[in-house]
């Protein structure tokens, strides 16, 4: 492309071209948490734009630079509609915007729910490859829409000792449609309730839409389990005292009402976090603290991760030649004219 051309590519493109490179997908993730912890990428507090009387309804901006390999800077907007479920619509859409380093360019605008969606579950099933001890047989997922259904996806990829799935939603349609996709497994059942879900998996997914915490306690038990707390308000914050509490990133997820903002602002620290996945792929810290059976992944979703896998997404959207190319996108240079 020529300098102020734009190339533009649609979700589908996007899903095709990643869909042939799964494990691509999670080195890209991997890749870019190292490049985090050696100061190679700048991920700046994600902006939340919010609306008088509609708590649940947000949009947020994402943006980031990513350097070493990629050396690229974006923003991925990100809007997060709930009710649209029930005119049979996906909850979240979203746009990424590439810029080149060069010269502060865009050079690609790429439909990016997809891409967030991908790279979140990336990073979930990257975290309990890392966290998780052994060969888990149960998983249970909390909340049967997209980003849980790709989380499951991924986890199945380096787990595939999974075998069983239990799925709890408010939607009992919801739930059914989930469990009826995941085919592939050998056991697959309906649970009543958060409590009953939590009591048998060995990793949980939690990915709901909800705002405020509504799970009170994590029964206990004496058998090593790993909750991947994608949506991070679902836990009241007590239920962090007794685990072990990693994030992707410890500074970002101690904000915006999340559970762990909630407890620090309890406890007047952050101290039970105790390490960021940086560190924890790095093996500046240990996966695990063998002392507590229980470990809690949070992560707040950075949009270096977005960049990582957008570039991928770009990369081979050029190799073959996919997406529609906006010549001339930028205006004639105000010197040239």
């Amino acid at each position: 492309m020529a300098v102020g051309d734009l190339r533009i590519v649609t979700g589908e493109q996007v899903r095709a071209l990643l869909e042939a490179d799964r494990p691509g997908v999670i080195e890209a993730v991997r890749q870019a948490y190292l490049a985090w912890g050696r100061g190679e990428a700048t991920p700046p507090d994600s902006t939340f734009l919010r609306f008088p009387g509609r708590a649940r309804e947000r949009i947020i901006a994402l943006p980031a630079w990513l350097g070493g390999p990629w050396n690229m800077a974006g923003i991925k907007w990100i809007a997060s509609f709930p009710e649209n479920t029930r005119r049979g619509l996906d909850r979240a859409s979203a746009t990424l915007v590439l810029n080149d380093m060069e010269t502060g360019y865009p050079v690609a605008l790429l439909e990016s729910s997809v891409i967030s969606a991908w790279r979140t579950a990336a990073s979930a099933a990257l975290a309990a490859q890392v966290i998780h001890p052994g060969q888990p047989r149960t998983v249970g997922v909390i909340g049967a829409g997209l980003i849980a259904w790709e989380t499951l996806r991924f986890l199945r990829s380096l787990f595939p000792s999974l075998q069983r799935l239990v799925v709890h939603d408010l939607s009992t349609e919801a739930a059914d449609h989930f469990l009826a996709r995941a085919h592939d497994f050998g056991e697959r059942q309906r649970a009543p309730d958060a409590q009953a879900l939590l009591s048998t998996a060995d990793i949980t997914v939690l990915a709901t839409t909800a705002i405020q915490p509504h799970i009170a306690t994590i029964p206990a038990a004496d058998w090593p389990r790993t909750v991947l707390h994608l949506s991070l308000r679902d836990l009241e914050p007590e239920c962090l005292l007794d685990a072990d509490n990693t994030a992707d990133d410890v500074h970002h997820v101690n904000q915006a009402r999340t559970s762990v903002h909630l407890l620090s602002e309890q406890l007047g620290h952050a101290g039970f976090l105790r390490a960021g996945m940086a560190d924890l792929l790095s093996g500046r810290a240990d996966p695990r603290d063998p002392d507590k059976p229980l470990h809690i992944f949070h992560p707040f979703g950075l949009g270096m991760l977005d960049l990582a896998v957008g570039a991928m997404a770009l990369a081979a959207a050029e190799t073959a030649g996919v997406g529609t190319v906006v010549e001339g996108f930028l205006p004639r240079p105000w010197r040239a004219s």
